[in-house]
């Protein structure tokens, strides 16, 4: 279970780097955990994300999520330093669900326990 936290918080790592690169401020985190996996809801009030960075958070963050990048890579996400390792993050989650509306950010991720 170690590990699988240190994989959420690299997914949320990578994430708010993002939100922080664009400028967004009150930036909220939600983790509810059950017995199936985890939910991840990250939201800002204040960015603007033009058209084609939300394309791009939506085709990072909507591939399929695959095992075999994932276990050799992991510990990759949320290292960060002078590169993005977003790429990873959708192969690390099974969903992703992401809202903008005047300026307001909304992603909603969903990791099941494997």
């Amino acid at each position: 279970m170690h590990k699988e936290r240190q994989k959420i918080n690299g997914i949320i790592c990578e994430i708010v780097v993002l939100l922080l690169e664009e400028k967004a401020t009150d930036i909220s985190i939600i983790i509810t955990e059950s017995g199936m996996g985890t939910k991840i809801e990250i939201s800002s009030e204040q960015v603007v994300l033009d058209k084609d960075t939300m394309n791009k958070i939506d085709k990072l963050f909507n591939t399929q999520r695959t095992a075999e990048i994932e276990f050799p890579y992991w510990e990759l996400v949320g290292n960060v330093r002078d590169h993005s390792n977003l790429h990873l993050v959708g192969n690390m989650v099974d969903k992703a669900e992401t809202y903008y509306h005047n300026n307001s950010f909304q992603i909603v991720l969903y990791r099941k326990f494997i």
